[in-house]
């Protein structure tokens, strides 16, 4: 609860904010790189058949960004942002085969709400720390939808919704002012990032499924801001 009324505070409150204040949007490139824990547990009648948990990872990936900020205050941004990280496919850390495919498991979107500060340096050069939270949006294919369609056809209350989670992060960004509206942008972050694929039961529970991946990344920026 407390989770969807931070985000709903910083999509709603920098529309109090004066509208001689700018605005801005940026549109970045980003290039990642992910350590991630894949989790599968299976129970059935409360006995636990098969419980795994693999390092896995995605290095070097890239993916697009575009965020919308709102003055709060003078140094103050908050806003929304998309990011789209393309075919999310993980290798296993133990994988010797440099050719080996991968495990894809769907398209990774991500929705969330940035609050950046601004600490000037000189007119045109400023710092700017940041914190993003949200949900990540994953559209599952590949191996995970096989797998959800193996679990439907023998009876598990899955469903064809995008898998959800959240995430949480921080950026440092550097922004260098071109001309009175553009700007050129380039910074580093981490992120936390946790996807439930699947949690489902058997009729009267007497089976239960689960399917999750939890990830860190580190992220590096560049792009520009435009502001109107």
């Amino acid at each position: 609860m407390r989770s969807s009324l931070f985000l709903v505070l910083l999509f709603l409150v920098p529309l109090s904010v004066s509208a001689q204040s700018k605005h801005a949007l940026q549109l970045n490139v980003e290039g990642y790189s992910d350590d991630a824990t894949h989790t599968a547990d299976s129970n059935i009648g409360n006995v636990v058949m098969d419980s795994q948990q693999t390092e896995v990872g995605r290095s070097p990936a890239f993916g697009l960004s575009l965020q919308y900020l709102l003055p709060l205050a003078e140094h103050v941004r908050v806003g929304p942002a998309i990011r789209y990280l393309s075919s999310y496919r993980y290798w296993d850390d133990d994988e010797q085969d440099p050719d080996a495919p991968g495990t894809l498991i769907g398209r990774l979107f991500e929705l969330s709400a940035r609050a950046e500060l601004r600490i000037d340096l000189t007119d045109a050069l400023a710092l700017l720390p940041a914190i993003d939270f949200g949900v990540p949006l994953l559209f599952a294919a590949g191996d995970l939808q096989r797998d959800l369609d193996q679990k439907k056809q023998v009876g598990y209350n899955v469903n064809s919704l995008p898998r959800i989670g959240f995430l949480i992060g921080a950026e440092l960004a550097a922004r260098y002012q071109l001309n009175d509206f553009l700007f050129l942008r380039a910074g580093f972050g981490l992120q936390h990032d946790r996807i439930i694929l699947y949690d489902a039961s058997t009729d009267g529970d007497r089976g239960l499924v689960s399917r999750n991946i939890s990830i860190v990344r580190l992220r590096a920026v560049v792009g520009l801001e435009a502001q109107f």
